[in-house]
């Protein structure tokens, strides 16, 4: 069976589903996934299994129909797909269907429940590691000591900055990492992640990231989004 899956955007959307596409894998499907092209080099390397295929943003603009709809589905009706699952819970202007769902479900639990996969499958995240880029960026980094990983700044196509203050003692005991990017995958942070102290972040794409991993670090996650737009963590955070 082929199963497609709808959710061009954005990179830590793509990160809360992949486990959806993981989950039918296991099942012997094949999964083909339209994305946003500048994504598909480190989804495919994180999960080689999936059949990513390229939408052009700079064609089609990052918020029309076309990146969001009628492109992915222009591109999985070429591959003969058994089941398309479109995992927006909302888009402006389009009726979705599964409107009891959209209304009672939060946002990551409705992508679960729509594509009839269990939502604890989200915490089975795996992603395949790039030995030799985390290498560079623990050079590139310079970690000499403990260290507490800080994430202050909304991902790509976001203006969203929050000032997150830590306790001098803290600040004069360990190194300050502030994410940034200096890598061309967001998932050659993970072992980063690992090895900190303390980790203090908004909710973004690497909050995902580790959420989904279940890192066993102390963390502290500052939120910035209302109900509707903020996915469930488990992994003992504090929350700001």
């Amino acid at each position: 069976m082929r199963i497609g899956l709808v959710q061009t955007g954005a990179i830590g959307d793509i990160v809360i589903a992949l486990p959806i596409a993981c989950y039918y894998l296991d099942q012997g499907c094949e999964v083909f996934w339209p994305v946003d092209n500048r994504f598909i080099d480190f989804f495919s390397e994180a999960e080689p299994r999936i059949n990513f295929l390229p939408v052009d943003a700079q064609q089609h603009g990052t918020n029309t129909l076309d990146y969001f709809l009628k492109e992915p589905y222009v591109l999985l009706n070429k591959f003969s797909c058994d089941n398309i699952f479109t995992l927006y819970s909302y888009l402006t202007g389009i009726d979705l269907g599964h409107h009891r769902l959209a209304r009672s479900l939060k946002f990551d639990e409705y992508k679960y429940a729509v594509a009839g996969v269990p939502f604890s499958e989200k915490w089975k995240l795996k992603i395949n590691q790039n030995s030799e880029r985390v290498n560079k960026l623990f050079e590139l980094l310079d970690i000499k000591g403990d260290y507490i990983v800080v994430h202050e700044e909304g991902g790509a196509g976001s203006n969203f900055k929050f000032n997150i203050e830590l306790h001098d003692s803290i600040v004069e005991s360990h190194q300050i990492i502030k994410i940034a990017s200096l890598t061309s995958s967001p998932f050659d942070w993970i072992p980063i992640f690992e090895g900190a102290k303390q980790i203090a972040m908004i909710d973004c794409l690497h909050a995902n990231v580790i959420d989904q991993l279940n890192i066993k670090v102390p963390k502290s996650l500052y939120l910035r989004s209302d109900i509707k737009f903020t996915p469930v963590f488990t992994a003992g955070w504090d929350f700001k």
